[in-house]
């Protein structure tokens, strides 16, 4: 009854203490929904500092997140990635690095790894394509891909590392940190090929 009850909450968007809570029908008179914080990931690496512009909207079409992020990679960091499905970028491209852990991330932007106009790419759990199969007929092991465009250098997202992508019909910049609130893991960073 009570896993019946979560996924209930679940769908309706609520999860954590609150759910529990809700599920187990605690006495509480009131019930307020704890929210923690994401983790607050942010970069001093300052030869990666700028003022990012807003997200290239440039009418490529109908193209998905992997089209749009190899176009922008090239129009914006003149990259330029061998275009496919998100999840056999890392077959046609190189691959540079695999992703453990979110915090990672920031690591490798410290150290110069990832760079402005790389590619990242984020398995997304709610993804309609989490069961498709790659090029080599394995299952996907990510599904959405972004243009990391650097290191905010103003306003509230300062240090913040910021992304170009296109999630669905949407066409945004966006930080790191917003990326993970929307439920993607990242996996790995990629590159062109030299």
């Amino acid at each position: 009854m009570i896993n019946k009850t979560l996924n209930t909450l679940k769908i309706a968007g609520l999860t954590g203490l609150t759910a529990l809570v809700l599920a187990t029908g605690s006495g509480c008179s009131t019930i307020r929904h704890i929210q923690h914080p994401a983790p607050n990931y942010r970069s001093t690496n300052r030869t990666q500092m700028q003022d990012i512009p807003e997200a290239p909207d440039q009418d490529y079409g109908s193209l998905n997140c992997a089209g749009y992020a190899a176009r922008t990679a090239n129009m914006k960091f003149h990259k330029l990635y061998v275009h496919t499905d998100a999840w056999d970028l890392g077959y046609e491209n190189r691959v540079v690095t695999q992703i453990n852990h979110p915090a990672d991330l920031v690591d490798l932007v410290d150290h110069n790894i990832l760079t402005p106009g790389m590619l990242v790419a984020f398995y997304n759990p709610d993804s309609w394509y989490k069961d498709n199969k790659d090029k080599k007929r394995k299952k996907v092991r990510y599904t959405h891909v972004a243009v990391y465009a650097g290191l905010e250098n103003k306003g509230k997202n300062r240090g913040k590392l910021m992304f170009y992508h296109q999630f669905h019909s949407t066409i945004e910049t966006i930080s790191y940190q917003e990326l993970l609130e929307l439920g993607l893991k990242p996996v790995e960073i990629i590159d062109e090929k030299k």
